[in-house]
């Protein structure tokens, strides 16, 4: 995979990490495309614009849970992310999982798509492609109030780690504390800049 002024960004789900990782990437231009490998699946990226205060958002959070537990896509390993937005905690509930990050990153996929505001739930494929789309929660006020809530792959931590180009390599040490590494995804994400095109994922889970 050619890569063009990218920006490397670590996307740590669930709680915070800890310890210290290296990540390196190494950007090539082969000489010749390699054979297919069939049994190889190609990390296709699914992000969940949502909100505990969105009546809309229990839905979309059991489909992205469905999309991360059957894998329905045989060539594809998909890679969930729940970003829960900060603009519904005016209404009476604040989500515990919220951050204002998450809203500045949706709104960039706004204005990469083109559109005029920002919604939830809008899940975003690879910066690609945008549409309307696990811990528990009792949600006492707001529009899901009295309703249990289930997440899956909750972002709590996103972190840029450097920008690398097509002709050198890329090596960067970076510190994730965490009291626990229990429950905890690992996602490393290569994008163009101002939330563009996802040119490649990986997932690792962590354990303690």
């Amino acid at each position: 995979m050619r890569f063009r002024l990218p920006v490397v960004t670590l996307l740590a789900t669930l709680i915070l990490l800890a310890g210290s990782m290296r990540f390196i990437r190494t950007a090539r231009t082969p000489s010749a495309p390699p054979a297919r490998d069939e049994s190889v699946r190609t990390p296709l990226l699914v992000e969940l614009f949502a909100s505990e205060g969105c009546s809309s958002c229990p839905p979309a959070d059991a489909l992205l849970q469905t999309l991360d537990q059957s894998q329905p896509v045989s060539t594809a390993e998909l890679i969930v992310l729940s970003e829960h937005v900060d603009y519904w905690n005016s209404i009476g509930w604040r989500d515990p999982y919220s951050s204002h990050e998450y809203s500045e990153r949706q709104s960039a996929y706004a204005a990469h798509f083109g559109n005029g505001s920002i919604y939830t739930s809008q899940m975003v494929v690879d910066g690609r492609f945008e549409f309307v789309g696990s811990d528990e929660s009792q949600v006492s006020r707001g529009e899901n109030a009295g309703r249990r809530l289930q997440h899956v792959a909750v972002v709590r931590s996103l972190t840029r780690i450097g920008t690398v180009d097509a002709s050198s390599e890329f090596s960067r040490d970076s510190d994730l504390k965490s009291k626990s590494h229990a429950n905890l995804r690992l996602v490393v994400i290569v994008q163009q800049p101002d939330a563009g095109r996802v040119l490649g994922a990986r997932l690792t889970r962590l354990s303690n």
